[in-house]
């Protein structure tokens, strides 16, 4: 499962993604563990049904392993990523997770939810940057303002 990127674990069972289980809107809203996205126009996973794991190190685990959601370690809950969720800035910057890159077009995490180095350059990709004086994960220059 972990082997294959179109598949995700879900209490401990290796099960599809909702991309690849529901091709059409109607099947998609059906499945409780799916949204269907209108802006892209396919089925996307439900980050909330990890929420449902009892155990925290599972429920991380699946959560890091969807595509589409990210875990909050802060609240120890699945949500969905920023990247997957908006596809315009209007929308993007109602979510104080969220920010746009307005050189990449796109919606990404907020550089200070990013807890250390390497996340924060790495994941980021280049919007971010640390600050070790503050330990902290700030946003580049360009994308302050």
């Amino acid at each position: 499962c972990d082997a294959a990127t179109m598949c995700q674990w879900e209490n401990a069972t290796c099960i599809y993604q909702c991309q690849y289980r529901h091709t059409n809107e109607e099947d998609c809203d059906t499945d409780p563990e799916c949204n269907w996205d209108d802006a892209v126009r396919r089925c996307k996973n439900d980050c909330t049904v990890h929420n449902q794991v009892v155990d925290l190190a599972t429920r991380e685990l699946e959560c890091s392993t969807d595509a589409t959601c990210q875990y909050n370690e802060t609240s120890n809950m699945c949500v969905p990523k920023c990247e997957t969720s908006y596809f315009d800035q209007a929308t993007c910057i109602t979510d104080g997770r969220c920010m746009w890159d307005p050189i990449g077009m796109r919606c990404a995490t907020d550089c200070q939810f990013y807890d250390s180095p390497s996340v924060c350059e790495i994941v980021a990709d280049g919007i971010c940057g640390w600050d070790s004086d503050h330990d902290t994960c700030l946003r580049d220059c360009e994308y302050r303002h």
